[in-house]
């Protein structure tokens, strides 16, 4: 499997239970997948979080240029 280096804007939280991380799933929804990965931060440094990531079929999403999900659907215009 190749790697592939892809810039996405997005946010990242802090989380201090664990249990919560199911509950943010179903909040995601059945076409997204959680998983760990390496992240560059907005100062230039590396981390380790969890991504969501669309495994639904591809002629159903919804494709954002710039990957900025709130710039594309601003608050009051979700998907």
């Amino acid at each position: 499997m190749r790697r592939v280096r892809m810039r996405r804007g997005g946010e990242i939280y802090r989380i201090d239970d664990p249990e919560l991380l199911p509950v943010l799933d179903r909040e995601e929804g059945y076409n997204f997948e959680r998983r760990r990965s390496a992240v560059t931060l907005a100062n230039g440094r590396g981390a380790r979080a969890w991504v969501y990531r669309y495994r639904g079929p591809l002629h159903r999403g919804i494709l954002i240029p710039d990957g900025d999900f709130r710039r594309a659907h601003p608050p009051g215009n979700r998907a």
